[in-house]
């Protein structure tokens, strides 16, 4: 593990004086805003701002060590550095313990972190609790509690913790089985562009779940789901394409298209109806652009 030291030179004291400039210099190398993108930069900055004190920036600096950006990958100085900032109540710290614990197997140890950041208000370790409770992993599943997470973050707007609350309403876990309640709260997500939202308002419109039966609603909605990467949706949607089930003509080339693109990403459903049609899908194929629906039709 590297050595991170905390000593002060003098252009350290001057990043410190100067409102963390370090810190915010190396955001903008690292994303490339107003700079050309530069990593390798951005951790020389976030280094220099950690000695002047800032462990947020020490936070930083250990989301490119994890992640192997501009330095030697090395999870062990990312999860020093993570330290550094939790131990000043940074919550996105805590939050990335618990992700990288979860990477070390480590589950228990990654909810500690999770409920820590939670604690501090923070979305997305809220939707980490809401997950684990949800699966029982890292502690015991209580779907109860896991509602309550989800449908908080619902309330303000989260799309994953609405997409998850519309699942319960859907199926029944926990709270009375609601179509339209499911509905609602998967619509959360599509405003947001979240993908798993779509192919759900798309699966209850294939089927009629508390509304009425549309499969070209539900082709649409299959369809901005794939654009936005959900493979389950690619499958959907070659389905209604292979079947014509959505009042068009079958379409048998595009249903490949959206089969192999499925396959390429380890959907395996997709490489059963590839392999029923007798089509090799060992090579990933696009979505063509006018595949893509007119998507806030579809809701209204």
């Amino acid at each position: 593990m590297e050595s991170i030291t905390l000593q002060l030179t003098g252009a350290d004291r001057f990043a410190k004086e100067e409102d963390h400039l370090y810190r915010y210099l190396g955001m903008s190398v690292e994303k490339g805003h107003c700079f050309q993108e530069d990593p390798a930069t951005a951790a020389v900055l976030y280094r220099a701002a950690l000695k002047g004190g800032d462990t947020y920036a020490g936070y930083l600096l250990g989301t490119l060590y994890e992640e192997g950006l501009g330095v030697a990958q090395d999870w062990n100085t990312a999860k020093h550095l993570y330290y550094l900032a939790a131990q000043d109540h940074h919550p996105e710290a805590m939050l990335a313990l618990g992700l990288l614990f979860e990477k070390l197997d480590q589950p228990e140890t990654a909810y500690l972190w999770y409920r820590r950041s939670a604690a501090q208000g923070d979305q997305d370790a809220i939707f980490h609790c809401g997950l684990c409770l949800h699966r029982g992993h890292g502690t015991d599943r209580d779907y109860a509690a896991a509602f309550h997470h989800f449908k908080y973050l619902a309330n303000n707007g989260h799309p994953e913790g609405a997409y998850y609350a519309g699942v319960y309403y859907q199926d029944g876990i926990f709270v009375p089985q609601d179509y339209g309640k499911a509905m609602k709260h998967y619509t959360i997500g599509t405003e947001a562009d979240h993908a798993p939202s779509w192919n759900q308002v798309g699966v209850l419109y294939e089927k009629g779940l508390g509304v009425e039966p549309d499969a070209a609603k539900a082709l649409e909605c299959f369809c901005t789901a794939a654009n936005l990467g959900s493979s389950t949706a690619c499958t959907n949607a070659a389905w209604l394409y292979e079947s014509g089930a959505a009042g068009e003509e079958p379409d048998l080339d595009k249903a490949v298209q959206f089969y192999r693109r499925a396959a390429s990403a380890g959907e395996p459903n997709a490489i059963q109806q590839l392999d029923r049609l007798g089509i090799p899908w060992d090579a990933a194929d696009e979505v063509p652009e006018e595949t893509g629906k007119p998507i806030l039709k579809v809701l209204k």
